[in-house]
């Protein structure tokens, strides 16, 4: 027999090239030059999160929130017309609704339904006194008590045949006037002092571009003018701002009437009223004075029910008197199913 054979030797191993141990060093670090590149992207995507939340926060703690509140007193601010500035500080003082004997002042007081609200702060037995702001010439007088003898043209409700007419002599001592100019005051040389310790102010100012005469002077009166009534009530630390717009309003809307109405909404808002109630009644029922909005009664006619401007200017006065009404203390919007609601 052959002895057996002897075991096959192995194969010397050659050391290994250097472009094998090249390629053993690249994949050992690929894999965690790969995690390196997740990891960078993880942290970038968390700082964003994180970013992102403390804007979030910060848009949060500027959010005007809702405080059971009407009294607060404004930091010192001012504008290049003497007005407020947007998003002023604001110490908030718990209180319950306008006190006794509170001071009004109305805004666009001889339009339909300034005139209206003027009779019914002038009637409310809480109500100390009303600033009636116009534009027009009333005589010699810019200020102080008002002329009786355009009580009226201006206020027929007060007048005689009116249906205010038995108790209204003995409340007309309330009612003070204050002739304004708004060029003079949108361009810094007029009066600033309209709201001068006013606790509730109502701007009821308002025109149409028919009226007006262009785009441009229905965007002066409806927005420039509006806007400087609300920051010289920001200004004087009113209780309660109130403003009428109209039903549609939107500041992003394509309709220009509705687009300015809206940009006077998020004026107010920015302004940060300790309580703020905006009101959009749809086309109006002026009572005599509907034959000069002849544009209204089409509005009428496409669906968009008329609401009696008495009956907007009596939940006006309901809701300055009787806050609650919405279930946001600072900020209430009435439309006309929650104006009947409110003056059943």
């Amino acid at each position: 027999r052959s002895p057996p054979a002897a075991p096959a030797r192995r194969a010397a191993r050659s050391p290994p090239s250097q472009a094998a141990a090249r390629a053993r060093e690249r994949s050992w670090l690929e894999p965690r030059r790969g995690g390196s590149e997740e990891s960078e992207r993880a942290s970038e995507s968390e700082s964003e999160s994180e970013s992102e939340r403390e804007r979030e926060n910060e848009r949060e703690r500027l959010r005007p929130t809702a405080v059971e509140s009407s009294s607060f007193r404004a930091a010192p601010m001012e504008t290049a017309h003497g007005g407020a500035l947007l998003g002023a500080s604001i110490e908030v003082v718990a209180s319950s609704g306008l006190p006794d004997g509170y001071r009004a002042v109305v805004v666009g007081s001889t339009g339909a339904i300034g005139r209206e609200l003027v009779a019914e702060l002038v009637m409310s037995p809480r109500c100390g006194s009303v600033v009636a702001v116009t534009r027009r010439s009333l005589g010699a007088s810019s200020s102080g008590p008002f002329p009786p003898e355009h009580v009226a043209a201006c206020f027929p409700a007060l007048a005689p045949g009116g249906r205010y007419e038995a108790q209204a002599a003995a409340k007309l001592s309330k009612l003070e006037v204050a002739v304004v100019d708004w060029e003079a005051i949108c361009n810094g040389n007029g009066s600033h002092d309209l709201c001068e310790r006013a606790h509730f102010v109502a701007c009821c100012l308002g025109t149409t571009k028919g009226d007006a005469g262009s785009k441009a002077q229905f965007a002066r009166c409806d927005l420039d003018y509006t806007t400087a009534a609300a920051q010289m009530a920001k200004r004087a630390g009113c209780l309660q701002y109130s403003l009428v717009t109209s039903q549609g309003a939107s500041s992003s809307s394509c309709i220009f009437y509705m687009k300015i109405k809206g940009q006077q909404e998020d004026v107010a808002k920015e302004l940060g009223f300790s309580r703020l109630t905006i009101w959009q009644p749809g086309a109006l029922d002026r009572g005599e004075l509907r034959a000069q909005r002849a544009k209204e009664r089409c509005l009428g006619c496409l669906g968009m029910r008329g609401i009696d401007v008495k009956l907007v200017a009596r939940a006006m006065c309901l809701d300055a008197e009787q806050p609650g009404h919405s279930s946001n203390a600072n900020l209430a919007v009435y439309g006309d199913a929650e104006i009947r609601a409110l003056t059943r």
